[in-house]
């Protein structure tokens, strides 16, 4: 955690979650059950990050924290608006758990980790388009690879 205070020394005390209750971003294993089993109305399964994903959206170190499971990653928890299972997508997809304060600089857009889209990727792009906001440098060039692997795929069938 030395390289994230070094960044901006602090930053947790301005976090909406300070002095909200515990459990909301750490829910005890009864919990996580009994959520799993709750179905909302359209049959979805119940969301133990509830509380805490809706003051963590709102939170003014979103970023910050983010920053923070990225540099250390965290495997319980609500950090950043992500729960443990959108964590480890993400990291997957980062490709490396541990990384310096130098190495992201590049952070991807927060909101495209919550929704599972990571920018410079298809999917990412499809995230753009479907809020209807212009792609990212990063997602348009993940599409124009694509092409042009399929163009080349074609290519080589043809001869």
């Amino acid at each position: 955690m030395s390289a994230l205070r070094g960044e901006r020394e602090g930053w947790r005390d301005g976090a909406a979650c300070a002095g909200q209750p515990l459990h909301w971003w750490f829910p005890d294993g009864d919990e996580l059950r009994a959520a799993s089993r709750r179905r909302d109305a359209d049959g979805n399964r119940d969301d133990p990050y509830r509380k805490a994903r809706a003051v963590c959206v709102a939170c003014p170190v979103l970023e910050d924290c983010l920053r923070y499971v990225l540099l250390e990653p965290q495997e319980f928890g609500m950090f950043a608006a992500l729960n443990p299972e959108q964590r480890v997508r993400m990291y997957r997809e980062r490709g490396q758990h541990q990384r310096s304060a130098a190495d992201i600089v590049d952070l991807p857009s927060h909101q495209a980790w919550r929704d599972g889209a990571a920018c410079g990727t298809e999917a990412g792009y499809k995230r753009h388009w479907n809020a209807r906001e212009s792609a990212c440098d990063r997602c348009r060039q993940a599409v124009r690879d694509r092409d042009r692997a399929k163009r080349a795929e074609r290519a080589e069938r043809a001869s």
